[in-house]
């Protein structure tokens, strides 16, 4: 029989493995680029070197969803890099001349306009994942929290990735979710699908719980997945409704 110390060792032991794995299948080409812009650019960011697995987790997201978005410029990965970093910069209170150098760099490329949508973006997942990270008895007061949970964050932004890959999900309809507790309908084909919230929380807690139940013994298979009451409750908390 299993005892509960050394299983709570293993957990970990294969929760980095998973964590290692989506790491190599999804982030390091962003890490590797993220790297020469900022050598390139000449400046160091604290949070990106506290946080690299974490802020690299963004990148994919923000890749993706644009290219679902009614923009008409053409994002490179770099234009991507660049608004990220810019973002996360002002809302970690960042150096105020690495700060300007990123602003500086994004308005030559004309990319000024769409700054304010990244942070609005990233103050919302935030606030998505402090609601889900609560009922997995984690409790973040702001976003160095929200990327010292990697365990939680992968999975976590692995399934915002898949919730837009599926539904072709831009910036203009993610946000709407994020804001309106009624949720919002979109083209899927010849149907139509309604989207809220509740639909974005059941497939981020099916990539979260994914990750868990994979390795945890017969004796505590339920006790993951009771760590949240209801998909319901975290909707209700997220809109204080």
């Amino acid at each position: 029989m299993i005892s509960k110390k050394l299983y709570i060792i293993k957990k970990y032991q294969r929760m980095i493995k998973y964590i290692k794995y989506n790491e190599s299948l999804f982030f390091n080409k962003w890490n590797t680029l993220q790297k020469k812009v900022l050598s390139d650019i000449g400046i160091n960011l604290y949070f990106v070197s506290t946080f690299g697995l974490s802020v690299a987790a963004f990148y994919p997201f923000f890749d993706n969803i644009i290219k679902n978005s009614n923009i008409k410029n053409t994002f490179t990965s770099t234009d991507i890099i660049l608004l990220t970093l810019c973002a996360l910069s002002i809302l970690f209170k960042e150096n105020k001349s690495n700060i300007d150098k990123l602003r500086t760099i994004i308005s030559e490329k004309g990319l000024k306009e769409y700054l304010p949508i990244f942070i609005s973006t990233i103050t919302n997942i935030e606030k998505l994942f402090k609601n889900i990270s609560i009922n997995f008895n984690k409790a973040i007061n702001g976003l160095s929290d929200m990327f010292s949970y990697t365990a939680i964050l992968v999975p976590f932004t692995i399934g915002l990735l898949k919730f837009i890959e599926l539904y072709n999900v831009g910036l203009e309809n993610f946000n709407d979710i994020l804001i309106n507790p009624v949720g919002i309908s979109i083209s899927l084909g010849i149907g139509v699908v309604t989207l809220s919230m509740k639909h974005l929380i059941n497939m981020l807690l099916k990539h979260i719980n994914r990750g868990e139940k994979k390795f945890v013994p017969k004796k505590y298979n339920n006790e993951f997945s009771q760590s949240f009451e209801s998909v319901d409750m975290i909707y209700e908390n997220y809109f204080n409704l």
